[in-house]
């Protein structure tokens, strides 16, 4: 890893972020959060986790009021009694994660909201026994509820690789404590920057010429 380079880096968008008010929900969130959180939020969370994968945040973000409509308002009793899925396809035609989110949903009402929420605060790990999460978005899921962790996305990813680091990980363990910030900051700070394209404020086309030219 280019240390020099990452630190210019991540002085630079940090401060863009923080200046933009970009950072300040995940600067106060901690697992406290999801040991307040209702079951009916908790769904809401999960939900979005699964549809987003793969899709772009802002088509989900239009949609997303109408799914939770079609999945009664992420009500449990409710969506493992659901007899048809018409509306929920009528809102996103993608079988796939309709049933990974029914099934992850009726897994949840067999043990109980609240054994599910004590067991995924003794380890976070387990939101990936939920169907529909995998490796990558069992990390997205995790520090949504307030947990300490990065969403190894492709911004997250492409900047590594950039930087030098062997993973993300590596990248954000570093920058977290160099700069003495949460991972989930640090997240943050590179998805923000490079998903609303702050770079072009430098006079920059991509990231790639940004870190090459400014960092």
């Amino acid at each position: 890893m280019d240390k020099k380079k990452t630190n210019n880096f991540f002085k630079l968008a940090y401060t863009h972020c923080e200046a933009k008010g970009w950072l300040a929900e995940r600067k106060f969130k901690t697992p406290d959060h999801f040991k307040k959180m209702t079951c009916q939020a908790f769904l809401g969370n999960y939900c979005w986790v699964v549809y987003v994968a793969g899709f772009r945040k802002k088509v989900l973000e239009q949609r997303f009021s109408k799914l939770k409509a079609a999945y009664h308002h992420f009500d449990l009793e409710k969506i493992v009694r659901m007899d048809s899925y018409d509306r929920v396809l009528a809102v996103f035609n993608n079988k796939r994660k309709l049933n990974s989110f029914v099934t992850g949903a009726k897994a949840i009402a067999e043990i109980g909201y609240d054994e599910f929420k004590k067991r995924v605060l003794d380890d976070w790990h387990h939101l990936s026994s939920l169907k529909g999460i995998g490796d990558v978005t069992v990390h997205h899921l995790a520090m949504d509820l307030g947990f300490d962790t990065i969403k190894p996305d492709l911004h997250v990813t492409r900047v590594s690789r950039l930087l030098g680091a062997r993973h993300p990980f590596e990248l954000a363990d570093y920058l977290s404590s160099r700069f003495h910030q949460k991972k989930m900051v640090v997240d943050a700070v590179i998805f923000e920057f490079c998903e609303q394209q702050a770079f072009k404020e430098y006079g920059c086309q991509s990231i790639e010429e940004f870190i090459k030219s400014k960092c």
